[in-house]
């Protein structure tokens, strides 16, 4: 009988711990553990006209590999073209002196809510007095917790992505609505192939003033996002519009979004970056 009472608590142990690591990850991940930097940056070199800010922080989830293997992609990028480009994870570059140094934000795979209230503000005034944002991959999930950043910046609701399939290879198509003789048409093709994590979103952005660049063919692809118990409604896709990269006017400024870049073989495939460098230019507006 004792050796039955001990592993029924051994048993019940692991449960709880099973229970509280999953309940601990699904919190952070949708909710975050937010911690705020103020102090400004010194700055190793003079930035200004064709001058990028990156930041990867990071207060929810983290796609480590993802902020590794694209670091040298967007350094590689900036030079190509000539522009400046400073990498950072730490938020007290959101300052009024320094943030103006830079055309454009890129919010690489950035989660949780990684400005304090003061530096929120301060980056919509800089949004709607023209300046640019490039948001990657986890910059559109849910984590942010911010009606003016999910509703106006990003233009669309994360919902989920798939959990046993989350890497999957899928079809992209150029959406017919692009202007033929638009900036993004140069040297992009109709359609390409890649495997990446895919973002399943509430409504379709396209009802939210904003240009489609890129569709998903979900044809052959598992949406199932359940996790265990929890998300049991999460199984639905988006339906023959499924839109993955996207762009808008925002004020004076430009949104740029791509929901590819969780996973390494995307920052290895050549469309996607550029994509990534198509974006990056108009968000920019760099001549």
């Amino acid at each position: 009988m004792k050796i039955l009472k001990y592993l029924f608590y051994t048993i019940l142990t692991l449960v709880v711990l099973a229970a509280l690591g999953i309940g601990g990850f699904i919190y952070k991940a949708k909710k975050g553990i937010n911690f705020y930097e103020t102090e400004p940056h010194i700055l190793d070199k003079s930035y200004g006209e064709n001058s990028i800010l990156v930041i990867s922080k990071t207060n929810a989830f983290r796609h480590g590999e993802a902020i590794k293997y694209s670091r040298p992609i967007l350094e590689e990028i900036a030079a190509k073209n000539n522009w400046e480009i400073y990498q950072t994870e730490d938020a007290g570059i959101f300052n009024k002196e320094q943030l103006s140094l830079f055309n454009l934000v890129v919010c690489n795979n950035c989660s949780g809510k990684i400005m304090n209230a003061a530096q929120r503000q301060l980056f919509k005034k800089y949004i709607n007095d023209g300046g640019g944002f490039v948001g990657i991959h986890a910059a559109g999930d849910g984590s942010h917790r911010w009606d003016w950043y999910a509703d106006t910046l990003i233009g669309a609701r994360f919902s989920h992505h798939p959990i046993k399939y989350h890497i999957q290879q899928g079809k992209l198509m150029k959406d017919s609505s692009i202007d033929s003789a638009h900036h993004f048409n140069f040297e992009l093709p109709d359609k390409f192939s890649v495997e990446d994590e895919w973002y399943v979103f509430y409504d379709s952005p396209r009802e939210n003033n904003v240009n489609i660049l890129y569709t998903l063919d979900e044809t052959g692809l598992d949406w199932d996002g359940r996790l265990g118990p929890f998300f049991k409604d999460k199984t639905f896709g988006m339906g023959d519009d499924h839109p993955i990269v996207w762009y808008k006017d925002v004020g004076q400024g430009r949104s740029f979004y791509t929901a590819m870049g969780h996973d390494r073989n995307a920052w290895t495939n050549d469309t996607h970056k550029s994509i990534l460098e198509q974006g990056i230019s108009w968000a920019g507006n760099f001549k």
